[in-house]
């Protein structure tokens, strides 16, 4: 299951369903695994995983591919995000 989601870069812009339940699978599973491991880091008190902020957005993403069958990939800014700190770093730069 995990390595057929793996392919969802292959997947076209409108998806099958099961290729959007598989999409929506392993990312409900990844959020779940990693909630089990902030909470076993909390558990031997490390800050190794922390609770991010952008967690219930993935989680959004990822139930509106399952309920449109649409490929977030053709309209979500992940490029965009990245851009963001190179913007802030050269804003800091040009403005201490």
């Amino acid at each position: 299951m995990l390595r057929d989601s793996l392919d969802w870069w292959k997947y076209g812009r409108y998806l099958s369903e099961a290729e959007a339940s598989s999409i929506f699978d392993a990312g409900k599973h990844f959020l779940q695994l990693y909630l089990k491991n902030t909470k076993l880091s909390l558990r031997n008190n490390l800050q190794e995983w922390t609770m991010r902020p952008k967690f219930h957005g993935l989680y959004h993403l990822i139930h509106f591919t399952r309920s449109r069958r649409v490929n977030c990939r053709f309209h979500h800014g992940f490029v965009d995000e990245d851009s963001m700190s190179w913007l802030k770093r050269t804003y800091l730069k040009a403005h201490p």
